[in-house]
């Protein structure tokens, strides 16, 4: 049974990422199989026949009923209604549901918590491994083209793993002592972050080590003498390291025209500003219903597309649909504001019982766990690329996981 378990939890958090690659891989040399779609697609099956075979009313039984009673409308009002594309959004939308189940299904007869720590500390070495030789050899994927450094090795979604790879780092780097994570392992993640050339990678990686060097000169205890020198070097180590970097990734940044055109429209407007003003012209022009009850993902991001058309002709990856690129806009254009709601209202509650685990506990691994689900959440309610991203879903159920059994023990 042990084995069996870890096996699960293996399959859903550790195999994926060597998915996404064979799908990069794919994507360089021309070899179209939809690696992902077919394997994630069983997990999704996996979990809901779990649910099914429990027969409890549960979340994903809740919003799957209040999606099915809305798609007769999305049908009948939508003559741009498409039921593939509407299935493959819901899936992504509710693909977090389905893991979360496996995984508590896994730890249904033991803790789970150490594998999964150390599940997710392979997981950080696979990515590192993968961008560090995409870094070095130049075989790969370019984050965003010819315009500037960073390489995304093998992974299409590279702000989806960018901000993965930044839960995972933050989760060992604050609990590095209990799970055994080496320095040099930690290193090379952080390197590795930097080398994708996300802003969630760049900066989220630094802000990462700042927080922990605050928490640990004001937060933890001191111990013994022995307990205060050890800190001191390491924070001071981290420090360095924080400095070097900032300093080296400013001077970057000032020579390089797509980050200065980037950052300068982040701090004057906002992060993907032209995108959502766009989303707020077109909720205003279509109706206080469809505001209410959606006109599912089909029928938005192609109405959507048509509305801000200069938008999406600069978009030269998307043909004919558009997206806000923020899940809050594209789940309330989708789903509007009933579904959007409730699909939020499940990240909320966690997010909420990570606050209640730090409070009761004030300890460095619920701290972790708290900062990872606030992080993931802003990325997705700024920047997009969670709330329907199967590959941050996919390791966010881990830590959801962890948040609930750490609540319940």
């Amino acid at each position: 049974m042990i084995k069996k378990s870890k096996f699960l939890l293996i399959l859903v958090v550790l195999v994926p990422v060597l998915i996404d690659l064979l799908i990069g891989l794919g994507l360089v040399y021309e070899l179209d199989f939809p690696y992902g779609k077919i394997y994630r697609g069983g997990l999704y099956l996996f979990g809901v026949l779990l649910m099914l075979k429990e027969l409890k009313l549960n979340f994903y039984f809740i919003v799957f009923a209040v999606w099915i009673s809305l798609l007769l409308f999305f049908y009948m009002h939508n003559p741009n209604f498409n039921m593939v594309r509407e299935l493959t959004f819901f899936f992504k939308a509710t693909y977090l549901f389905s893991i979360v189940e496996i995984i508590k299904r896994a730890g249904k007869y033991i803790d789970q918590r150490v594998n999964i720590s150390n599940i997710i500390y392979r997981y950080a070495q696979l990515v590192s491994i993968a961008i560090l030789f995409s870094l070095i050899t130049g075989i790969g994927l370019e984050t965003y083209g010819d315009w500037v450094f960073g390489t995304s090795s093998f992974f299409v979604s590279q702000n989806d793993i960018g901000i993965t790879q930044l839960a995972v780092f933050t989760y060992l780097l604050f609990n590095k002592k209990n799970i055994g994570v080496k320095w040099v392992w930690l290193g090379l993640i952080f390197i590795s972050l930097i080398a994708l050339g996300t802003t969630a990678g760049m900066l989220g990686g630094i802000l990462v080590i700042l927080i922990y060097i605050f928490t640990k000169i004001f937060a933890a205890r001191i111990l013994s003498m022995t307990n205060l020198l050890l800190r001191i070097m390491s924070v001071g180590f981290l420090a360095s390291i924080s400095l070097l970097s900032t300093f080296l990734l400013f001077n970057y940044i000032k020579q390089s025209p797509y980050y200065l055109n980037k950052y300068e429209g982040i701090f004057t407007e906002g992060v993907r500003s032209r995108l959502t003003k766009a989303g707020d012209l077109y909720f205003d022009s279509r109706g206080s219903l469809k505001n209410i009850i959606g006109e599912g993902f089909s029928s938005f991001t192609y109405n959507f597309g048509i509305h801000s058309s200069e938008i999406k002709q600069s978009k030269k990856f998307y043909q004919d649909w558009l997206l806000v690129e923020t899940d809050p806009y594209d789940f309330y254009g989708s789903y509007g504001l009933v579904l959007s709601l409730i699909l939020l209202v499940y990240y909320i509650f966690y997010l909420l019982l990570a606050g209640i685990n730090y409070y009761n506990k004030r300890d460095s691994y619920t701290f972790s766990l708290l900062l990872i689900i606030m992080m993931i959440m802003a990325h997705g309610i700024v920047a997009g690329h969670v709330f329907y991203s199967p590959t941050v879903l996919g390791v966010l159920a881990a830590f959801i996981y962890l948040t609930r059994k750490t609540y319940t023990t």
